[in-house]
Order: C-alpha cells, then structure tokens, then sequence
C-alpha cells in the first residue's frame, strides 16, 4: 500500500496484525499455542510495522520493540523470533498468569490508542499518547 492509503485502513491492518499478537497470549494462557505459531504471529507484526511505521507519529515509534518486549516478557526468548531465525518456535517461557496478564494490558492500550490516533485526525483534539512498555510498567508501578 501506497502513502496514499487512508488512516482508517492503516489502523485495520496493524490492529489485526496486533490482535493476532493477542492471541498468542490468549493460546499460551490455555496452553493451546505453539512456539511457531507465537513466531509467526510476531514476524507478521514486525512485518506490518515497519511497513507503516512511517504512518504514526513520532512519539509512536517504540511500538515495534515494546509489543516485542511485553509479549517476551510473558512469553519468553520466542519473542525474539522477528529479529533472530534462532528463536523461531524457541521453546515457551513458563505460564506466569501476572506477565501473561501485563503483556495482554499493555497490547489492549495498544490497540486503544491506535483508535484514539485514527479519531485524532478528524477532531481537533491534542495527538494522544502511547507510552513504550518500560515507562507503561513503571507508571502503573510493576
């Protein structure tokens, strides 16, 4: 897609991508998931995001490495996949419910600034904000 493609549209695409990221905590929490799928769930994140990166504000450019650093946070070195072939379907950290939980927040904020950002630009309001996942965890005092 071009720089021509409307906001709306960008916000779809990297609010699937997101939520399929979502997931994988979804299937870690149950058990139901495998280290691959988490892999390519994140590569198409990683994939998605640097193809409209471009697209987000500036104080939005962390979100590549910080839904990275959440979702390894919860779910272990597979997190890492996007950056390193080692890691793909590397083996899933422990299930540890308060991480799993954290991550999911912090990928649900995520996706409720992504709304804010896209009905910014049709009202006059101040660009709203998304914190990287170190300064979220520490404003909610983990």
């Amino acid at each position: 897609m071009n720089a021509q493609t409307p906001e709306g549209v960008v916000l779809s695409i990297l609010r699937e991508s997101l939520r399929a990221v979502l997931s994988t905590l979804d299937g870690a929490a149950d058990g139901t998931i495998l280290p691959e799928q988490v892999s390519a769930h994140l590569m198409q994140w990683d994939t998605t995001f640097d193809q409209y990166r471009h697209r987000l504000p500036a104080g939005a450019q962390h979100l590549g490495r910080s839904v990275r650093a959440a979702v390894g946070e919860a779910l272990g070195g597979v997190a890492l996949s996007s950056l390193d072939n080692r890691m793909v379907g590397y083996e899933l950290a422990q299930h540890d419910e308060q991480w799993n939980e954290t991550a999911r927040r912090y990928l649900l904020d995520c996706l409720k600034w992504m709304d804010a950002w896209v009905a910014r630009s049709r009202l006059p309001f101040r660009q709203p904000k998304i914190l990287a996942f170190d300064p979220w965890l520490d404003a909610r005092g983990f």
